[in-house]
């Protein structure tokens, strides 16, 4: 992972060497760096120059994805094996485990309340509110691989892009309402965002 000065274009840091691929970054606004690798491992550093990292076992494969919270206090991962898991940013204490079953791809925090949001390998994608996470709002709709999340920054509607080319803003508590679809893609979406 390298960490470059965005007015200079300068090295800011070294490079971090990891044991295995770099599959997602998430930076909090206080600046912590979480970095999400092949090997089940997630390393956070406290800050862009910190030279160590606080390194933890979030998934027996790969770690797919990774979002801090809106705070920078939490920080939540989705896993190969299915676990999505929120973690103490400073600590690197595991808080809660969510229920899901297959392949996790990407997890989104809502902006100002409580909520996360865990999309797989099926095209499922499931919004938890992290007040009662034992009856998460399922959102159906996608048939292949989600690999785009966001929620809107009033955190009214989630944003869904898969491997498909398929992209749709959803009402994330009210999911029987019919989504809106963002016009024809011709291959895969890789990302979305507000």
């Amino acid at each position: 992972v390298h960490f470059w000065d965005a007015e200079t274009g300068e090295l800011k840091t070294p490079h971090r060497e990891l044991s295995g691929r770099v599959l997602r970054v998430a930076v909090s606004r206080d600046g912590k760096v979480a970095a999400a690798g092949a090997d089940g491992l997630l390393r956070i550093w406290s800050s862009m120059d910190a030279s160590q990292a606080l390194t933890l076992r979030a998934d027996p494969q790969f770690v797919n994805g990774v979002a801090f919270t809106p705070d920078g206090l939490a920080l939540a991962t989705a896993g190969e094996r299915g676990r999505v898991s929120l973690w103490n940013s400073s600590g690197g204490i595991e808080s809660l485990t969510l229920p899901t079953s297959g392949t996790m791809e990407k997890v989104a925090f809502h902006p100002r309340e409580a909520f996360v949001a865990a999309a797989g390998a099926r095209g499922e994608v499931r919004v938890w509110d992290l007040e009662h996470p034992e009856q998460p709002i399922l959102i159906e709709g996608h048939k292949d691989t989600v690999l785009g999340l966001a929620f809107a920054p009033d955190g009214k509607r989630l944003a869904i892009a898969d491997a498909k080319g398929i992209a749709r803003i959803v009402d994330f508590r009210r999911p029987e309402l019919p989504a809106i679809t963002l016009g024809e893609h011709r291959g895969r979406i890789n990302a979305i965002a507000y």
